[in-house]
C-alpha cells in the first residue's frame, strides 16, 4: 500500500518543533524577522535531528503504541499521530527526553554555563535509584505561554520570562516593563543586553523553565534542589523533558484533543533555543601584547554577517573571570 494512503488513516494529534537560532538567525537578524521567503530558504536547511536528540521515554511508547498511533522524528521536532476514532484519556500524557547530538551545542547555545548533572537518590522502601537532572528544563503545554491571536497565535512549552533579578546569572534571559533582556555578566555587575519587546519576540528557552524539586523523605542522596526527575528507562544524560498532557484543563489552545479525540487542527508547539552572546576582543597579529579593543554582544550564528570585519573563526569561547565570577564570555579575532 503507497505509503501516502497509510498516513491518511491518521490524524496529527500534536506537532512539537524545536527550533536553534544559531542555525536560523541571519547574522543580527531574527529568524521570526525575516520574510517568509527567507524563512522558508533556512528551514529547508535546518535539521534538529543533527543538534539534539528526542525519545520518548518507555512509558510513552507504549501508551502510543496501545493508542496505535504513531511517533515520528522531523527535520524540525516530533509529531505524533493517532487514528481519528481513537479515543484518548483526558489525562494521558507524553513524555520525551532531550539530547544533546551536536558535540558543539554547548558552545553556542545561550543556557547560562550551567550543565545539567546527574544525581542518584535511592528510596529506601523499594530500593529503585531515581535519576535527577539538576539544572535540567521541563518544556510543557500545561505551563507554556502563547503569543498573538487568531491565526497569528505561537504556542511554546517555555513559561513566561522571569522578572529581572538583582541574582540573576550570566546568559539568563529576563522581562522588565514588557521588554526581555539578557544577563552579560554574572553578580554583583549588572550587565544586560537589550533583546526586544517582549510581545515581539519568541519565548526562548530560559533559566525559569528549570523547575523546583520537592524534597522526598525515605531516601538515600541528595535531590538537586532545581531540575527533572527522569522517567524510568530514560537516558540519563537527558538535558530537558518535554511532556504534553492530552488535556490542557483551562486553556483550550494547549489542548491536544477534543472531547478525548484529536482535534481537527492540531496544536503546533515550540521549543526556541537562543543562540549565545559573545564580546569580541579584536587582537593586533603584529603587536599581541599592544591593548586589545573590546566590542558587542554579538549574537553567534551559523548564517549571515556580524559585527565589524571578520568574525572570530569557529565557536572557541573565553571566559573573562574577576574574583566573584564571570564579567564576559569572550571569542578572539585577529587582525
Amino acid at each position: 500500500m503507497p505509503a501516502e494512503r497509510i498516513v491518511s488513516q491518521y490524524s496529527l494529534l500534536f506537532d512539537v518543533r524545536i527550533l536553534h537560532h544559531y542555525w536560523l538567525d541571519d547574522g543580527t537578524t531574527l529568524f521570526d524577522r525575516l520574510s517568509p521567503l527567507q524563512q522558508r530558504a533556512q528551514l529547508l536547511k535546518y535539521d534538529l535531528r543533527s543538534i539534539l536528540s528526542v525519545v520518548p521515554t518507555p512509558q510513552t511508547r507504549e501508551l502510543i503504541r496501545g493508542l496505535g498511533g504513531l511517533f515520528r522524528n522531523t527535520s524540525l521536532g516530533i509529531v505524533v499521530l493517532v487514528k481519528p476514532s481513537e479515543r484518548i484519556a483526558d489525562d494521558a500524557v507524553f513524555e520525551f527526553t532531550l539530547g544533546v547530538v551536536d558535540p558543539d551545542f554547548a558552545s553556542y547555545t545561550a543556557y547560562g554555563l550551567v550543565v545539567p548533572r546527574t544525581a542518584h537518590v535511592v528510596e529506601t522502601s523499594t530500593r529503585r535509584t531515581l535519576l535527577y537532572r539538576s539544572n535540567g528544563s521541563l518544556f510543557s503545554n500545561l505551563t507554556g505561554i502563547s503569543r498573538g491571536s487568531g491565526a497569528a497565535r505561537q504556542l511554546y512549552l517555555s513559561r513566561e520570562y522571569p522578572a529581572r533579578n538583582a541574582s540573576d546569572r550570566i546568559e539568563s534571559l529576563v522581562r522588565d516593563s514588557g521588554r526581555v533582556f539578557q544577563r552579560l555578566s554574572d553578580p554583583p555587575q549588572p550587565r544586560y543586553a537589550l533583546i526586544g519587546a517582549a510581545a515581539e519576540l519568541p519565548v526562548f528557552a530560559h533559566h525559569g523553565d528549570v523547575p523546583d524539586l520537592e524534597a522526598r523523605s525515605g531516601i538515600v542522596g541528595d535531590i538537586p534542589s532545581k531540575g527533572i526527575l527522569l522517567p524510568d528507562g530514560a537516558p540519563s544524560d537527558s538535558i530537558a523533558l518535554l511532556r504534553i498532557a492530552a488535556r490542557h484543563p483551562s486553556n483550550s489552545h494547549f489542548s491536544c484533543t477534543s472531547d478525548g479525540r484529536a482535534r481537527a487542527q492540531a496544536p503546533v508547539f515550540q521549543v526556541r533555543l537562543k543562540n549565545r552572546q559573545t564580546m569580541w576582543r579584536t587582537v593586533s597579529r603584529s603587536n599581541i601584547s599592544a591593548s586589545q579593543a573590546i566590542s558587542g554582544p554579538y549574537p553567534m550564528t551559523m548564517y549571515g554577517t556580524v559585527g565589524p570585519g571578520n568574525a572570530p573563526p569557529g565557536n572557541q569561547m573565553f571566559l573573562d573571570q574577576t574574583a566573584v565570577g564571570i564579567s564576559d564570555l569572550v571569542r578572539q579575532r585577529f587582525i
